[in-house]
């Protein structure tokens, strides 16, 4: 098929199904030979080969999706858009729609237009909402000039960019309220955003995947629910409150650690934990420490082997031998895979899981998570 741009392609596959399954049959050639280690043709058909390989856990449809690199990398998962659309459940206007997937999650229970300048996102986003039968609308247009002065609910993930302060984002959530009045804001902002930049009142809730931290996001008028709140994917749980700001127990080792899932951490709901031992917290995570086993904890949940000095830990990790070791405190990238080099054993069986306490190491055995309730097998 003779080179053409991205845009050129894309706009073909909208006006010419056959043309569109003659591009998707080369796609799917082109992801066969990624699968298999080889480099692809660094060209636009490349490109969203790649991309679809790189969205593959992310989108039920994936192999018939059409996203470039950026899109790729930030549109919201599946898994996440549809958990919006339903808490979510009205007509929508989606600010900065880019590849179309969350206004697409949301035009398969209400209707949504999204608004998106990119001319090859706004593009992607017809082709996507046509794999999904999504009814959803697009328009291509820049936010900051377009006619549209009013909406029921206006939702908008804006560009990803390296700031804490939200009105450096773009497009900023205060000129989309100055700009579009509605009865409520949904913004989906960076996750590590400074709170004291967002000056307006609504819920902010974490949500995380699979005990990562994946979004934020902020509801205002009748979506908000309350202070904060923190929500579980897979497992569905959600949790809401106001933060804790109060202490724990002496810290102290007892027979269970708890480390708490990175939404609930992070939103502060850890007054139902306050009983317990706080044995460390930082960006990553929050570990906690109990003589009892807490059954649903929103987390994951690990009964200690023992505790040893550096010495003591190097002596009982060559005895038990586990294939995987994973440690759970803070360390640089480059001391984690000096010191598991040193720790793991290739014809080992089993996970270890060391955390750090008071120059102490403690090996512990994983035996509860809340997203999969997994057991090891030490």
């Amino acid at each position: 098929m003779p080179e053409l741009k991205m845009e050129d392609i894309l706009a073909r596959c909208l006006s010419d199904r056959a043309y569109r399954k003659r591009v998707n049959d080369r796609i799917d050639e082109l992801v066969k030979l990624i699968d298999a280690g080889h480099l692809v043709e660094d060209s636009p058909i490349g490109e969203l080969a790649r991309s679809r390989v790189r969205i593959r856990k992310k989108y039920s449809m994936w192999n018939r999706l059409f996203m470039d690199r950026y899109s790729a990398q930030y549109s919201t998962p599946e898994i996440i858009g549809s958990y919006r659309s339903a808490r979510i459940d009205d007509d929508v206007l989606d600010i900065g729609s880019g590849a179309g997937m969350q206004c697409i999650m949301f035009g398969l229970r209400s209707g949504c237009i999204g608004i998106e300048k990119d001319r090859i996102r706004y593009l992607s986003s017809l082709l996507n909402a046509e794999a999904y039968g999504s009814g959803a609308s697009f328009k291509n247009e820049d936010f900051y000039l377009t006619g549209i002065a009013s909406a029921r609910a206006v939702f908008s993930d804006p560009l990803r960019m390296n700031t804490r302060n939200v009105r450096d984002i773009v497009p900023s959530p205060y000129h989309i309220m100055e700009k579009i009045q509605a009865e409520a804001y949904i913004f989906d902002l960076p996750p590590h955003a400074d709170l004291d930049t967002i000056e307006f009142s609504g819920e902010k809730e974490y949500i995380s995947v699979g005990g990562e931290l994946s979004r934020f996001t902020v509801y205002t008028g009748r979506y908000a629910e309350s202070d904060f709140s923190a929500h579980i994917i897979p497992a569905g749980v959600h949790l809401k409150g106001s933060r804790y700001t109060g202490g724990f127990a002496e810290p102290h080792i007892y027979d269970y650690i708890y480390v708490v899932d990175p939404a609930v951490s992070k939103a502060g709901l850890l007054e139902d934990f306050s009983d317990m031992s706080m044995i460390s917290r930082d960006e990553r995570r929050t570990v906690l420490s109990c003589a009892s086993l807490r059954k649903n904890f929103p987390g994951m949940v690990f009964s200690v082997h023992g505790t040893y000095d550096w010495p003591g830990l190097q002596a009982e990790m060559a005895r038990m031998r586990p294939k995987k070791v994973y440690l759970r405190y803070g360390v640089s990238s480059e001391e984690y895979y000096t010191i598991t080099e040193k720790l793991e054993h290739d014809d080992g069986e089993g996970d270890a899981y060391i955390f750090r306490f008071s120059e102490k190491y403690i090996i512990a055995n994983k035996i509860f998570d809340i997203n999969y309730n997994k057991n090891s097998n030490l």
